[in-house]
């Protein structure tokens, strides 16, 4: 019976290969991912309310896709101990999660994170730990 007998340059170009094909998989899952939703953001300072900003994050399925009502949806602000009301609701195809929070003194970041479900006619996606950064200008700008 004949040995296999694998050279040690054969032997790195298997890896290599190996390597190659696990990082195209990964990268085109997460690439795939992306492209399930737009997201579009906003920062509204209201006049009335100086020391107040609304943050809202509109998230829309791209075509062939929509908002799985089934999935127990997450949107929060991230360390923000200032939020002092949110509402959710879906609009035209999107969902819109609006975040009433005091204004900072200084300029500074605030993080929305969602965790949340799109759907196609045949499968469903779970997108968990979406970032979104907002730069929230401080009250004394």
């Amino acid at each position: 019976m004949p040995s296999l007998v694998i050279s040690r340059g054969q032997k790195m170009k298997y890896l290599c290969l190996l390597a190659l094909i696990v990082l195209t998989c990964c990268t085109t899952s997460v690439s795939a991912k992306e492209k399930l939703y737009a997201a579009d953001g906003y920062i509204i300072y209201p006049e009335e309310k100086p020391s107040q900003v609304i943050i809202q994050l509109k998230l829309k399925p791209n075509s062939g896709w929509k908002w799985n009502n089934t999935y127990p949806y997450k949107i929060f602000v991230k360390n923000s101990e200032k939020t002092l009301n949110k509402h959710f609701e879906e609009k035209d195809k999107s969902f819109v999660a609006s975040f009433l929070l005091q204004r900072p003194k200084k300029e500074s970041i605030v993080e929305v994170v969602a965790n949340f479900s799109i759907c196609s006619s045949t499968t469903c996606n779970v997108l968990r730990n979406q970032k979104f950064q907002y730069k929230i200008l401080g009250t004394n700008y």
